[in-house]
């Protein structure tokens, strides 16, 4: 097979080239297919074809499970957590009615520079004329305090506005007047000891997942014959 036939057959998507699955398939050189009748070229393309129709369902597999692996963590820990805590207040407006009185007031009495005054007269057995016999001047004044009776001319209305805020976390925007953000991790062993789970990340890199995915479909087009096996059409 050529290069670029590798290549443009047996590459996974951001995954791995041509080649490197190429390289998987030689190392199982004694194992067969049954091949239809044809020259080479047909029989190269026909497992190619099988190829293509098993990855077209084990694609996803396969780069979820790498995108995975390769991921980065702390091997000495086993659980991590991160949590979010949104806490949000809405008053809305907030509308105060007070009565206050509608009055006025009048004022009677005395003004500046012209007091009122009161005098009284009387005359005797012996005179008709009036005689002076007492006087008030009055330097005060009478205030005279007056409420309306209409109650709604009474009433003062008073409104206070929240202005809204907004605060996006992730995918989701949160909208109130109050937005009380709280973000944690945590991480810890719990299952196992550092050392345990180490060595459990050890054993987990030490096989190749390319390789195990790649078996998986010469198991299930291929078998082996051991050393007897001739070619199978």
């Amino acid at each position: 097979m050529s290069d670029y036939f590798i290549e443009e057959n047996f590459a996974i998507d951001d995954v791995c080239n041509g080649e490197d699955v190429f390289e998987i398939f030689m190392q199982f050189m004694r194992r067969y297919m049954y091949l239809p009748a044809g020259d080479i070229e047909y029989q190269k393309t026909y497992f190619a074809v099988r190829w293509t129709q098993w990855l077209s369902y084990r694609l996803a597999d396969i780069q979820t499970a790498y995108a995975a692996l390769r991921s980065e963590y702390d091997p000495t820990t086993d659980y991590k957590i991160r949590e979010t805590e949104m806490k949000l207040k809405n008053d809305g407006d907030k509308t105060t009615t007070v009565k206050n009185k509608y009055d006025y007031e009048t004022t009677e009495g005395a003004t500046a520079g012209s007091p009122p005054t009161n005098s009284n007269y009387t005359t005797t057995f012996d005179s008709t004329a009036d005689r002076l016999e007492s006087k008030r001047i009055e330097t005060g004044s009478t205030t005279t305090h007056v409420t309306a009776a209409n109650e709604e001319l009474n009433k003062k209305t008073t409104t206070v506005q929240h202005q809204t805020t907004t605060m996006t976390q992730g995918d989701t925007t949160y909208t109130a007047d109050y937005i009380h953000s709280l973000n944690m991790t945590k991480e810890g062993n719990v299952h196992g000891s550092p050392a345990e789970n180490i060595k459990k990340t050890i054993d987990l890199y030490r096989d190749s997942l390319l390789q195990q995915y790649v078996e998986d479909f010469l198991h299930t087009y291929t078998f082996y014959v051991g050393e007897l096996g001739g070619e199978c059409l």
